[in-house]
């Protein structure tokens, strides 16, 4: 969350290519950032922010991707910083996976103004998952035990696009059926 800063002075009208750079210590590691161009004989876009994202959970639809802000007439293209979470396609996102995905905006540079650029986290959470094992009634005490089950159709309903659900491992407290009762079965 470190902050530097940097002033020139006397600074000729011209383009400048600019990059911070941590060389690190014993703590942290060396990091750079971007290389930032600069054009002095522009000026600078005001800010520019993503609009608001609602929560995300893997599994949902594509959504949009929009800022607001900025100047001129340079174009706004979206990359992702991180894998496995988003696919970025021009302004659409598609989720791939839950975790947290750093998206990046940047307004382009035109005649008169020099590049912005916006980072957001967008955080998708992990899909709820219910698996409901079957009943079990009308077991006759003293008989073989029931294999364990589960609705199958019901958890495929549930699944996010192109994913599968291989066989869970269903087990249950009763080990035999000498004694009736209720019982949980775990999956």
């Amino acid at each position: 969350d470190g902050k530097a800063s940097y002033k020139w002075g006397n600074v000729a009208d011209n383009e400048y290519e600019i990059k911070a750079e941590y060389v690190g210590d014993g703590n942290y590691n060396t990091i750079q950032s971007d290389v930032q161009k600069i054009d002095t004989r522009k000026k600078n876009q005001s800010a520019i922010s993503f609009t608001a994202i609602s929560d995300k959970t893997y599994g949902d639809a594509e959504f949009t991707l929009s800022v607001t802000g900025g100047n001129g007439t340079g174009a706004v293209t979206y990359s992702v910083l991180t894998g496995g979470v988003l696919e970025i396609n021009g302004d659409k996102a598609k989720i791939i996976g839950a975790g947290i995905a750093t998206v990046t905006a940047k307004k382009a540079a035109d005649t008169d103004y020099n590049e912005a650029g916006k980072s957001i986290s967008i955080t998708v959470a992990k899909k709820k998952l219910t698996v409901r094992a079957e009943d079990k009634l009308n077991v006759i005490k003293g008989s073989r035990m029931p294999a364990l089950t589960y609705n199958k159709a019901e958890v495929d309903k549930n699944l996010a696009s192109g994913d599968t659900f291989t066989s869970p491992n269903l087990t249950a407290d009763a080990r035999d059926t000498n004694f009736i009762g209720e019982y949980e079965i775990t999956v």
